[in-house]
């Protein structure tokens, strides 16, 4: 949806030629989060924990239940997944930013319509 209003609107720009690969990543990135945010964590005895829950099957809209222990590889995904999620937020609010101070010059923009958020402690 993002995509098709920024193509309509504003056609085919630097700005929604990023905004395109931004959605692309998000959309990776998101499908790793919302596996972890969303999953039952089962403890098992020994100390190993069993994770629970589904995932959607690349280019469809199938949903397959998974399995999985968590490992040293696992919990480094979910670092991996964090800190991209991090710096793709900084790079859109840059982009987000920049496009503003372009339309404002421009005089297309009074003023910015939403301003880069302070980062979290």
């Amino acid at each position: 949806m993002v995509r098709n209003v920024g193509r309509t609107q504003l056609g085919e720009t630097a700005f929604t030629e990023a905004m395109n690969n931004y959605i692309v990543r998000f959309k990776g990135l998101t499908r790793q989060r919302d596996f972890y945010a969303h999953c039952i964590y089962d403890p098992q005895k020994g100390g190993t924990v069993l994770v629970r829950g589904f995932e959607i099957v690349d280019g469809a809209e199938v949903v397959k239940q998974v399995e999985r222990r968590i490992t040293k590889g696992m919990r480094n995904e979910i670092r991996r997944t964090v800190a991209g999620l991090d710096k793709l937020n900084a790079e859109m609010w840059n982009i987000i930013d920049l496009y503003q101070r372009e339309l404002i010059a421009s005089g297309e923009l009074a003023e910015p319509l939403a301003t880069i958020p302070e980062p979290l402690p």
